[in-house]
């Protein structure tokens, strides 16, 4: 019933961000089909597992995109207009992991034929556009005016900042055509996430890094609920040391694995 709720509540908020993040759980159950009759592997795992991450993960962002932007004019042309050049950055997106998926191939950091790096830059062209213009959206909550509680207008801001940062931080693996440190891509990695058990994996940061846009929000959102007093008069910095320690930590992580250490030692 709840999953109902909110589902409906983002379909009012932006009906093209909904329907293409139903798209994306389906093509995320697909791509898991998939995994039980395509048993080719790639890297050490099955080459429709990194599809199925996608799929989710650029649903779960198209949700969350939904939900903020509503809360900004509904007339402001930058967000009309990113709603249109979201949906085709992640229709390129799309694309290029699946099709290389079904060819057998790396989608990233592969530069072994013209046509490969073709498509490996695309995409990276494509993923910046979207960064820059969430980093537009976050200006956009500091200049405009909400009726949110400031703890939650905080934490959305800060959740967009940390996002932009840990989405640029993809250009260190992209510099270095890997995301492992220490040694080749391919090693014995965690269940489903496939981050290295053994070397360090910069994919680690640059996930938890993304989905500060959904944890410091929330955070802000819950501490906005709060009917203690203190809470009440200190929220927005509770929020902003959370946002402050989330940033810490998943820089930590970065630093981590630069130096060839693992997120979880096996």
């Amino acid at each position: 019933m709840i999953l109902v709720k909110l589902f409906g509540e983002l379909k009012h908020r932006n009906k093209t961000f909904f329907y293409w993040g139903l798209f994306c759980l389906l093509l995320f159950i697909l791509a898991l089909v998939f995994t039980f009759f395509d048993h080719r592997q790639l890297m050490g795992i099955n080459v429709w597992v990194k599809p199925s991450k996608f799929a989710l993960s650029i649903a779960i962002f198209l949700f969350s995109m939904a939900w903020y932007n509503h809360y900004l004019p509904h007339d402001n042309k930058t967000v009309k207009l990113y709603t249109k050049v979201a949906v085709i950055v992640f229709i390129i997106e799309l694309l290029a992991v699946f099709g290389q998926a079904a060819r057998g191939v790396k989608s990233h950091y592969n530069i072994s034929t013209p046509f490969d790096a073709m498509i490996f830059q695309t995409m990276g062209l494509a993923i910046t556009i979207n960064t820059l213009f969430v980093l537009i959206i976050c200006f956009l909550f500091f200049i405009k005016k909400t009726t949110l509680p400031k703890p939650y207008l905080w934490g959305i801001r800060l959740g967009m900042l940390v996002f932009v940062v840990f989405s640029f931080e993809g250009f260190t693996m992209a510099a270095q055509l890997a995301h492992t440190v220490g040694a080749p891509d391919g090693s014995p990695g965690l269940a489903y996430l496939n981050w290295s058990k053994q070397y360090g994996d910069l994919r680690a940061a640059h996930f938890i890094g993304l989905h500060s846009l959904q944890f410091v929000p929330v955070f802000g959102w819950l501490i906005s609920q709060s009917n203690s007093a203190f809470v009440n008069r200190f929220g927005s910095l509770l929020t902003i040391l959370f946002a402050i320690g989330y940033f810490l930590f998943v820089s930590f992580l970065f630093v981590q694995a630069i130096n060839g250490k693992p997120f979880i030692h096996f």
